[in-house]
């Protein structure tokens, strides 16, 4: 039994622009005025465009079928839009009919409707923009074969073009040739059914997982390819089509059906309900393709283990058609759905939705993992190899072994404040240092240069001119090198104002490793230490000296939660990053044992991405980061004038200092690890080259900062950091958002009480 194979063009029209100043209508943007009309027994079903349906102008057309006019016996709303009913006797003979306005003639041709040829059969109703022939006769075989597909409905959304023609021939050919498929309708429309605010449903911008949108360029309007708007159009095609068959889903040629777990296909289970069945998916992704230019529905054998979940997709039987469903893209009716369409899901291929991306750009592959019923679902139907994610390769073996604990960081100019933070974290059990420094003129480079020499420290040269990076990133993309990078079984990037603070056992990381022994991977919490008044430089410990910090619970500013990552160096991620490690090996996702500062497992989403917690996720309990940022008035002034290591092109000024400089609270719990720092580092100082370093650098830090105080601007600085105002406001940012935190202390009103909230 042949396909019966129909092409049609709605019979919709723009609003003419000759009519547009007779109107409120905007001129500046196409605007679709009629939709479709149809013929039903003795009416033709005019649909107004929702743009149109909302202004002055209905009142004011008139109708003619030839020379005769058309009376106005009822209107129907539908979603965004309006239908007319134009009494008209054996509509299905009318040709033509003609719209008058304002004294200016309208012609829209018709074509008949088609609902006989769809009569109690299975089928699928598709909204497409631009489709490929290709994907749907792959998409046709499988729905037809696994799912009792009998007739396809697909509304093309295309704009007049040389190759539109090419492609109707190409899709009516699939439609003819596929065993089974008893009807296939084909209905063009050339109006720009879109949101006229949003970009085409192709555009990188509207990929679910895609990453790197904030880098993009603004996103460009697109109304002839954008999410569908003119909603009335789905009502149309119902009407046109398929308001006989025996039940309709609505998905896209780039979702594969499937069904539940009972056995039941979608369309068996509309026909049993007495409401709609509403359902959702899931999104599959390509691992690669064999060949680019083509994404084939068979390539797709991944899921994102941390990405979103496919939209709602509904099906609905000739019963529900009957009670005049008011049809959305993602719903049927505001009636409650039918419970069973919970157990139905269906796949979302979209590297075949967006054909002209990447992989990269469409999802992160750093996500991507290998569903096995997806696998199997491919291999059933497509005589097709996909490329396969890697698989955990037989020789890895999960490190368990606590030996060698490795900190990578990178310096400028902290000659006075280098040895305690050596010698505390030597105390805690590091076992290892690699050290990048950059542009020093304290000193701080002679320093690691002799604790290199000495066996210390490994001490390199940031190659950040070499490579053209930020210099953090040049120099932990260059750490990954090292042979001690190789050989640790710990590893961690931070910084020389941060320091572990364990609070478990002796406050070492081997009892940190003993409260949790299957961790893989820590999350430090930052607790933001101010300068608790301290306004001068002295050569005396930062732990000994700065006690007043932000409270556990410090929602904003948004750094208070930031986190640095200690992390098994076992190659379940591909790079060393600032706060943790990035481009994970997906294949190793159910290894990594991630557990915040209480040992509590972080959320799964952190897996891939993220580098601060949530009021959820944050911890204290056996771990915290202690985070001197600021230290004392007078050395903030050189490291302003030093510049951000990371982000060298902004300026630490007040509004740097006003959200990093949190007095609120009192924490002295660092103060039990000190007497083994302090071991350690009087060790060190009585090496004399040692300590003459470190007298010298001292010495640079103080001239440094004499200098600057000898400069208005800098001296200026200084005195409102110690003002009292500023001393108070240290001490209330519980009170305070996100937007006074990025603004500066300038943007809080002056009457703004400044009063003790809490005794310190």
């Amino acid at each position: 039994m042949s396909t019966e194979i129909f092409h049609q063009s709605l019979s919709g029209t723009l609003f003419p622009k000759s009519w547009l100043k007779k109107t409120d209508l905007d001129a500046t943007q196409d605007i679709p005025f009629i939709l479709d009309v149809l013929p039903i027994g003795d009416h033709l079903h005019v649909y107004i465009s929702a743009r149109v349906a909302q202004s002055e102008i209905l009142d004011r057309l008139e109708f003619f079928d030839g020379n005769q006019s058309l009376k106005l016996s009822g209107q129907r709303a539908v979603p965004r839009g309006v239908v007319l009913m134009l009494d008209c006797a054996n509509a299905h003979q009318v040709k033509a009919l003609k719209i008058r306005f304002e004294g200016q003639n309208l012609k829209l041709d018709i074509a008949p409707n088609l609902l006989p040829y769809f009569e109690d059969l299975n089928t699928v109703y598709m909204i497409e923009v631009d489709p490929d022939p290709e994907t749907f006769k792959d998409w046709l075989k499988y729905h037809c074969s696994a799912q009792n597909v009998e007739a396809v409905v697909m509304l093309r959304r295309c704009e007049k073009n040389k190759r539109r023609k090419e492609v109707a021939k190409k899709l009516l050919a699939v439609a003819g040739a596929q065993k089974g498929l008893k009807t296939f309708a084909l209905l063009d429309c050339e109006l720009p059914l879109g949101n006229p605010k949003e970009p085409s449903v192709k555009d990188r911008w509207t990929t679910p997982d895609g990453p790197g949108k904030a880098l993009l360029d603004p996103a460009q309007p697109a109304p002839y390819a954008s999410t569908l708007f003119e909603l009335s159009v789905m009502d149309a095609c119902r009407r046109r089509c398929f308001d006989r068959a025996r039940a309709v889903v609505n998905i896209s040629q780039s979702d594969l059906l499937t069904c539940n777990d009972a056995g039941l296909c979608i369309f068996d289970a509309a026909v049993a309900s007495d409401t709609y069945i509403k359902f959702t998916g899931k999104l599959a992704y390509p691992f690669g393709y064999n060949s680019p230019k083509q994404p084939k529905i068979a390539d797709h054998t991944c899921m994102s283990f941390d990405g979103k979940r496919a939209p709602y997709a509904w099906a609905i039987s000739r019963k529900f058609m009957d009670s005049d469903p008011a049809l959305r893209s993602f719903r049927a009716s505001q009636a409650e759905p039918d419970p069973v369409g919970q157990s139905f899901n269906y796949w979302r291929l979209v590297g075949v939705r967006y054909p002209d991306l990447k992989i990269g750009q469409i999802v992160p592959k750093a996500s991507l993992v290998e569903n096995v019923d997806l696998c199997a679902l491919i291999h059933k139907t497509f005589n097709y190899t996909p490329k396969h994610a890697p698989t955990i390769s037989d020789q890895h073996k999960d490190s368990a072994q606590n030996d060698k604990i490795l900190i990578v960081t990178t310096m400028k100019n902290e000659g006075p404040f280098m040895l305690e933070w050596l010698a505390y974290h030597m105390s805690i059990g590091v076992t290892d240092f690699v050290v990048y420094t950059n542009d020093c003129t304290d000193g701080t480079d002679t320093m690691f240069d002799i604790l290199d020499r000495k066996g210390i420290v490994e001490h390199r040269e940031n190659p950040y001119r070499e490579t053209g990076q930020k210099p953090q990133h040049a120099a932990y993309h260059a750490a990954q090198e090292t042979q001690k990078a190789r050989d640790a079984d710990w590893i961690i990037c931070m910084d020389v104002d941060e320091y572990i603070n364990v609070h478990v056992g002796d406050g070492t990381l081997h009892d940190l490793f003993a409260a949790v022994p299957d961790a893989s991977v820590w999350s430090l919490t930052w607790r933001l230490f101010g300068n608790a008044e301290v306004d001068v430089f002295e050569d005396k410990f930062i732990t000994e000296q700065f006690f007043r910090c932000a409270p556990h619970v410090c929602r904003k500013p948004h750094q208070a939660w930031g986190f640095k990552t200690l992390f098994r160096n076992n190659g379940h991620y591909k790079k060393f990053g600032v706060h943790r490690p990035v481009g994970l090996k997906p294949q190793f996702k159910d290894r990594i044992h991630w557990v915040n500062g209480s040992g509590a497992k972080m959320p799964e989403d952190i897996l891939r991405t993220g580098w601060r917690n949530t009021a959820k996720s944050y911890g204290y309990d056996l771990v915290t980061l202690n985070h001197y940022a600021l230290r004392s008035c007078e050395s903030f002034l050189v490291k302003r004038d030093r510049g951000r290591v990371n982000h060298v092109d902004r300026d630490q000024g007040m509004a740097y200092w006003f959200r990093m400089n949190n007095n609120a609270e009192h924490d002295t719990s660092v103060l039990n690890k000190i007497p083994r720092a302090k071991e350690i580092y009087q060790e060190l100082l009585s090496d004399p080259e040692i300590a003459a370093q470190h007298h010298a650098s001292v010495a640079a830090h103080r001239k440094r900062i004499g200098e600057l105080k000898e400069r208005p601007d800098y001296m200026a600085m200084y005195e409102t950091l110690k003002s009292e105002r500023m001393v108070k406001l240290s001490r209330l940012h519980v009170h305070f958002g996100s937007a006074i935190f990025l603004e500066g202390p300038e943007s809080i009103p002056l009457d703004f009480p400044l009063i003790d909230e809490v005794e310190l």
